[in-house]
């Protein structure tokens, strides 16, 4: 049979192939795609060509392991419905509603244990937010937000917002978010912010307006390096930054006089892994079945603001790429 399949060719570039695609194997399902979520910062970065390349994109996702080099194949949140199952898989798996970690394309085959069922009764598209959400768990994780404590979020985009969602779960002193766009500044004060401030003020400013001395901590998901400076500026002695932003590479940061005088915590988070700290009390799928109650709480398919015609995706990543308001855009099959 065949597939259609969304390949990134290279600056603002991406094409739908046909392919052929195998009968799955004894221990394979195939699926059939449902719906797919764009990861805007991330794929952002391929439709742009701004990454290094020979970067390895991502060695925790079959795939993705290689290193980059266009044609390429990305994507992280499928959600499709099994429709064959290999000799030696359960005809139980057949009609399940499934999440895989692939890329966006029609048709695709996996083992079992790649699967994420859904859970009974949970909305579809709450349910493609899994690895949004599964990414913010381990934000909270690294981070450690204590009760009291002045928090940060620079940028609102899906995984700021959801960000800003969980925080608010927490009883801190001030909950702030910075964000260029206006309309992401206000989604940000109806999911949790106190108060949500344009990231074009300088730092003496911000701290003025939301009346701290500094922050305790601070959660640097905007993807703009300059952000990261200005984050040194914003936090204070013995503070922790925490970066989930996956920057281009081809940009750099100070680490000057306050970076090196105050202590400072600079700590990168990335979901493919979980902090050696936890690792004895803690693991994958402790974390996934956290993520799973947390969409629940949170409720993020609100942040939904496109569902877009697979056919269409060349749209739709202009439309990312450009001006249009836009929060979480799914690729509908």
């Amino acid at each position: 049979m065949k597939r259609r399949s969304l390949y990134f060719l290279g600056s603002k570039d991406v094409e739908i192939r046909e392919e052929e695609i195998d009968e799955p194997g004894y221990d394979e399902v195939l699926i059939e795609s449902i719906f797919s979520s764009i990861s805007a910062g991330t794929e952002k970065h391929f439709y742009r060509d701004e990454l290094e390349e020979g970067i390895i994109i991502d060695e925790s996702i079959e795939g993705l392991k290689k290193g980059l080099e266009y044609p390429l194949k990305y994507g992280y949140s499928n959600v499709g419905r099994v429709i064959s199952v290999g000799e030696d898989v359960s005809e139980d798996w057949l009609d399940k509603i499934v999440l895989t970690y692939h890329p966006h394309e029609t048709h695709h085959i996996h083992t079992v244990d790649e699967l994420i069922k859904k859970p009974e009764g949970m909305e579809i598209e709450r349910f493609s937010f899994l690895p949004c959400m599964e990414t913010t768990v381990n934000f909270m994780m690294d981070g450690r937000p204590m009760m009291g404590e002045n928090v940060l979020v620079s940028g609102q985009g899906v995984i700021g917002l959801l960000t800003t969602a969980l925080l608010d779960l927490f009883p801190l002193e001030t909950l702030v978010t910075l964000e260029k766009l206006e309309y992401r500044r206000k989604r940000s004060e109806r999911i949790g912010a106190d108060i949500s401030l344009s990231s074009e003020f300088g730092s003496y400013d911000i701290l003025d307006k939301c009346g701290v001395d500094d922050f305790d901590l601070i959660y640097e998901v905007s993807g703009n390096i300059e952000a990261l400076e200005k984050a040194l500026d914003l936090i204070g002695f013995g503070g922790r930054i925490i970066v989930g932003s996956w920057y281009s590479g081809k940009d750099g940061v100070r680490l000057g006089t306050d970076f090196h005088r105050n202590r400072i915590e600079i700590v990168s988070s990335q979901v493919s892994s979980i902090s050696g700290r936890f690792l004895d009390r803690w693991d994958k799928d402790r974390r996934l079945k956290t993520s799973l109650r947390m969409l629940d709480k949170v409720e993020p398919e609100k942040l939904i603001s496109h569902k877009m015609d697979f056919k269409d995706a060349e749209k739709a990543y202009r439309m990312i790429d450009g001006e249009e308001e836009n929060l979480q855009v799914l690729l509908e099959y």
